[in-house]
């Protein structure tokens, strides 16, 4: 059975998410959370499936109920500690779904044992679902989603499936460590990260881009990824800087130690994109992207965030974000690659190691 929602203080749901926005958890025993998975387990594809989930994670099934401007809407969490219920030893991880990974013994346990952490933790993650959510005017908002938490490794949050965006346990175990020590500043940090990793996972969704990673099918989700907040989002603007660093450092050599990831590659190309569209309007961002001596503009992608004035953010928001919205993978390629023509940059990154 869920616990009652509590949000921690610094995520208050009438001062963080705005006075005409509020959140609370819809209780097990109340119609509409039978009457929400019923809707899934009535899909075709996912009858089973969603059953089994539900039925095998009891505990780690949450929903949540956001009341916005008269208008209400339904979004869940669900934790996979488990995945098949053997009914001759009991053993609740004897046994994976195909398609998720449990969240390991040991963590759930300490989820056991501190209820009230689970709580913040899932208030965290639907305030930064309900962000994304705001954040575009995406196709499918019409449709039932929410969040899928397992324990693989090896990624952060992937677009997922018909049951909702899938997260590693990985990837929030710092915000959990935060809650625990109740480090605002660090909660507000991850908080950020995940409202604006969401974004690039729901921008993934929109333009149909399936579940394998190309160069070309993530320009556009970095893009919107540095868009929700050009200043303040410190985990990805590391990111940005470790892959610009490594481009720098393998420009020069022929058999790096660390190749170019094709992250690396898709960031520096959504920077440039930002860039390009920006200058066009920024006298002072165009002057220094002209100036730029680097044969790879890196020093003017670097300080991007210090010309993006207020004025400039509403612009990629309302005007930039949608026309890469409607810009087919391969031709947001093309263009790229046309910005390196544009601004003297002779070797393509993607000729990088």
């Amino acid at each position: 059975m869920a616990h009652p929602l509590e949000f921690p203080q610094q995520a208050s749901p009438d001062e963080s998410m705005g006075p005409k926005r509020r959140v609370a958890a819809v209780k097990p025993d109340d119609p509409a959370y039978q009457q929400y998975f019923e809707h899934y387990s009535s899909l075709p594809i996912g009858q089973e499936a969603v059953s089994n989930v539900v039925a095998t994670n009891p505990d780690g099934v949450f929903l949540f109920r956001t009341s916005e401007d008269g208008k209400e809407k339904l979004n869940h969490v669900v934790w996979i500690y488990t995945a098949h219920r053997d009914p001759e030893n009991h053993d609740p991880f004897a046994f994976q779904l195909p398609v998720y990974t449990n969240i390991s013994k040991n963590d759930w346990k300490e989820f056991q044992a501190d209820p009230k952490l689970l709580d913040r933790a899932n208030a965290i993650l639907m305030k930064c679902f309900n962000e994304a959510m705001n954040f575009y005017p995406w196709k499918s908002t019409d449709t039932p989603r929410g969040l899928v938490m397992e324990g693989s490794k090896g990624f952060g949050f992937e677009g997922g499936n018909f049951l909702g965006i899938r997260g590693s346990i990985e990837e929030v175990r710092p915000l959990i460590a935060a809650l625990r020590e109740n480090d605002s500043v660090a909660i507000a940090k991850y908080q950020k990260h995940l409202t604006a990793v969401m974004v690039h996972e729901f921008t993934h969704n929109e333009r149909d881009d399936g579940m394998m990673s190309v160069v070309d099918n993530e320009i556009a989700s970095h893009i919107a990824q540095f868009i929700v907040d050009p200043h303040k989002n410190e985990i990805f603007d590391q990111q940005l800087s470790f892959a610009l660093n490594r481009i720098e450092e393998n420009r020069t050599q022929s058999d790096p130690q660390k190749p170019l990831s094709l992250y690396d590659k898709a960031q520096y190309f959504a920077l440039l994109h930002i860039t390009g569209g920006l200058a066009q309007r920024n006298t002072a961002l165009r002057t220094t992207l002209q100036s730029d001596p680097d044969p790879h503009k890196l020093k003017t992608l670097r300080s991007l965030s210090v010309f993006i004035q207020p004025s400039d953010q509403e612009y990629l928001h309302r005007d930039f974000l949608p026309q890469i919205m409607k810009t087919r993978n391969e031709k947001l390629m093309q263009e790229a690659h046309d910005l390196e023509t544009e601004h003297g940059i002779t070797r393509s990154i993607l000729e990088i190691k």
